[in-house]
């Protein structure tokens, strides 16, 4: 639903290149890194707590959660004057991942508690591709 993240950016390399004569663009490659909070919904497609007539699942279970997690990034800024830039960047934000095994659904459905918690269920990786104009002030 909303995650907040703080993190530090290392930006290695940056150079310019000439479109045309009198155009120089500057451009910076970055890294960034850093925690973050993650307020995260999630609705089973396995756990259904009430089937319909038509034996498709009428209310899923919903399970809300706050966790931290992290966010690591790759970018490249192309500044187009002193105020701003096109930015390009990959982010991948990672949390603990929770989920039930054993689960069986005539049980669920009949409003009993069934299945058992994962012992390791490891990370949930979100990957994003994020293209756009970056106001610098």
């Amino acid at each position: 639903k909303a995650n907040a993240a703080l993190g530090l950016r290392w930006a290695p390399i940056y150079g310019k290149v000439n479109l045309v004569a009198d155009l120089p663009v500057h451009f910076n490659f970055y890294l960034w890194a850093g925690p973050g909070f993650a307020a995260l919904e999630r609705e089973s497609i396995v756990y259904c707590q009430q089937a319909s007539a038509d034996r498709t699942c009428a209310a899923p279970r919903v399970d809300h959660a706050n966790r931290l997690m992290g966010s690591a990034a790759v970018g490249m800024r192309f500044f187009t004057h002193r105020g701003g830039a096109i930015r390009l960047e990959l982010r991948d934000t990672f949390f603990a991942d929770s989920f039930l095994i054993d689960v069986d659904r005539r049980v669920a459905e009949q409003g009993g508690q069934t299945g058992a918690p994962a012992s390791s269920p490891g990370l949930i990786h979100a990957v994003t591709a994020d293209v756009g104009y970056t106001f610098i002030f």
